[in-house]
């Protein structure tokens, strides 16, 4: 749905270029920001079934860590190109204790090693 939301926004005509920019910035922070949360929550799931079974789907573990980083380096170089961006979210949790990113990293050292 984000997909299109940004779509759309590209195609809306605004009087000014400020304007524009802002509104197509925030359709691809939106579609970037819920994009990260489905492949965190990806890599949650595959890193639970691999936990209880004790044999992870290295594949799909992978391609949704490779997709969770990518997605991080295009959100980072969104706030950098538009002022108008609004604040990033940090995968941390509240009070910086660990979060998303410290789960993230886990399974991300349990593909590692097993390669």
């Amino acid at each position: 749905m984000w997909e299109e939301i940004e779509t759309l926004a590209r195609e809306i005509h605004f009087p000014d270029a400020r304007t524009k920019d802002f509104v197509v910035t925030s359709a691809t922070y939106g579609r970037i920001k819920y994009s990260l949360f489905e492949r965190a929550w990806a890599i949650l799931l595959y890193g639970a079934m691999g936990d209880k079974s004790k044999s992870y789907d290295c594949e799909k573990l992978s391609s949704a860590i490779a997709a969770y980083d990518q997605l991080w380096k295009e959100w980072r170089t969104l706030k950098e190109a538009h002022p108008s961006c609004a604040t990033l979210y940090q995968d941390v949790a509240f009070q910086y204790k660990p979060g998303i990113g410290a789960a993230v990293d886990r399974y991300r050292n349990v593909y590692e090693t097993s390669k």
